[in-house]
C-alpha cells in the first residue's frame, strides 16, 4: 500500500513539472480544460471521407483477420487490438505526433502509442456498452486518444465520463463516499448514485459527429453507453508511459493483430 501511494505522489509531481513545458499556445488551452475536467472534445478532426475510409478498412480488416476480433458474450463489442500494423490509413492515427503531445503531458514524461483498438459497437440486446460499464482504465496512469468514425448520438452508445473524477483529490473521495478503496476500478450505477451527490461531480455525455475526437485521461471513471440502435465504429489510442516497454505492457489485450496474428503483408512494430 505504501508502494501505491508513492506512486501515485510521484505521478503527481511529474504532472506538475512537465505538463505545459512542450506544448503550443493553442495546445496548452486544451490541456488546460483536460487538466481540471479530464477530458475535451474537438469536432471535425477528421473529414467525413477519411471517416468513411477508416470505416471501411475496419470492415476490412474484420474479414481479413477474423481471429483477432475479440467480442463480448452477446456479440456487440467488436474489437482488434493492433489494427494500425494492417492499415497504413489506421496506423496515421497512431502516429500523430499532436495528439501524443498530450499525452506526454498527462504522464508527466515520456509516451508512447501502445496500440490502436479498432472498435465496432453493434446493437444487440443485453449489451453493457464500450468497456462493460462504469470504469477506471487506471489509478496511476493512462491517456487515451478517441476518434467517432460514425455520427453518435443517444442512441449509438456514445462515450460518457464523469467530469472531474481524474483528480487525486476525488479519487480519495469517492473511495472514502463508497466506504472502499482508491484502487478500486468498476463502478456500478448504484455505485455513482450514492457517491456522486456527495462528490459534486456529474456525467457528461459526449454525442457528435463523425470525425470528433476525445482526449481523455482515462484515470477518471468512464464508460461507453449501452448502444440501442445501428452500429459506432471507433479508434482508440492507447497511450503508455516510455517505462513501460520494459514491460510486457501487450500482455493483458491479446491476441494483438501483427503480434500475434500475422498480417499481410506483415507490418513490423
Amino acid at each position: 500500500m505504501l508502494k501505491f501511494y508513492a506512486s501515485l505522489a510521484s505521478l503527481e509531481l511529474k504532472r506538475h513539472f512537465f505538463s505545459l513545458k512542450h506544448l503550443e499556445e493553442a495546445q496548452i488551452k486544451i490541456q488546460a480544460q483536460i487538466h481540471k475536467k479530464g477530458i475535451v472534445s474537438i469536432p471535425n478532426f477528421y473529414p467525413p471521407e477519411q471517416c468513411k475510409q477508416l470505416r471501411s478498412e475496419i470492415d476490412r480488416l474484420e474479414r481479413t483477420y477474423p481471429q483477432s476480433v475479440w467480442t463480448d458474450s452477446v456479440q456487440s463489442d467488436h474489437r482488434i487490438v493492433g489494427a494500425e500494423n494492417a492499415s497504413s490509413a489506421i496506423r496515421d492515427f497512431a502516429n500523430d505526433s499532436w495528439i501524443r503531445a498530450f499525452a506526454e503531458s498527462n504522464m508527466g514524461g515520456g509516451a508512447f502509442s501502445g496500440f490502436i483498438l479498432a472498435a465496432r459497437l453493434a446493437a444487440t440486446e443485453l449489451n453493457k456498452g464500450s468497456g462493460g460499464g462504469w470504469h477506471r482504465d487506471s489509478v496511476l496512469e493512462q491517456f487515451k486518444a478517441i476518434i467517432y468514425l460514425s455520427t453518435v448520438s443517444e442512441e449509438q452508445g456514445p462515450f460518457e465520463y464523469i467530469e472531474g473524477s481524474h483528480r487525486l483529490s476525488n479519487i480519495f473521495a469517492t473511495a472514502k463516499a463508497l466506504k472502499g478503496s482508491p484502487q478500486k476500478y468498476r463502478f456500478s450505477n448504484e455505485d455513482l448514485e450514492s457517491a456522486l451527490p456527495k462528490l459534486g461531480l456529474t456525467i457528461k455525455t459526449f454525442n457528435a459527429e463523425e470525425g470528433t475526437l476525445l482526449l481523455v485521461n482515462t484515470r477518471g471513471i468512464h464508460r461507453g453507453r449501452p448502444i440501442k440502435s445501428g452500429n459506432r465504429y471507433a479508434l482508440t489510442n492507447y497511450f503508455f508511459p516510455q517505462r513501460s516497454l520494459r514491460n510486457d505492457y501487450l500482455k493483458k489485450f491479446r491476441p494483438v493483430l501483427g503480434v500475434d496474428i500475422p498480417t499481410t503483408p506483415l507490418i513490423q512494430r
